[in-house]
């Protein structure tokens, strides 16, 4: 783990990104509203370069900058090639938008019985 709290870190740790042999994209929670700011506009731009040079994206919960209740976007969003996300399937990614920048989807179990799930 890295820490990289501006812009310029990243960038930094952007160069040979496209060496690597996956990233996992676990910038934010599920709770992003508006534009993104540096430094994870940033961590956003290396992400899209990763993948732009083949390396596959893993995201988790939801890619970065996917609204999970519309699948709406910000820009710069993250696409990724497969999205963990957790307990069951949010809404945003089944919707148009979310689910083609989601990537393959899978569902991981959290333990949270279904007698208590208000989803």
């Amino acid at each position: 783990m890295i820490h990289a709290p501006v812009a310029r870190d990243l960038a930094i740790l952007g160069q040979g990104i496209d060496k690597a042999g996956i990233v996992v994209d676990a910038l934010l929670g599920t709770g992003v509203r508006g534009q993104l700011r540096d430094p994870i506009r940033e961590a956003v731009q290396v992400i899209r370069r990763a993948r732009d040079a083949g390396v596959p994206v893993l995201a988790v919960d939801t890619p970065t900058a996917v609204d999970l209740t519309s699948g709406d976007a910000s820009d710069p969003v993250v696409r990724a090639d497969l999205t963990v996300t957790f307990h069951r399937p949010k809404t945003g990614l089944r919707a148009r938008v979310g689910k083609a920048l989601a990537g393959r989807i899978l569902v991981a179990p959290i333990g949270i019985p279904p007698e208590v799930d208000r989803g």
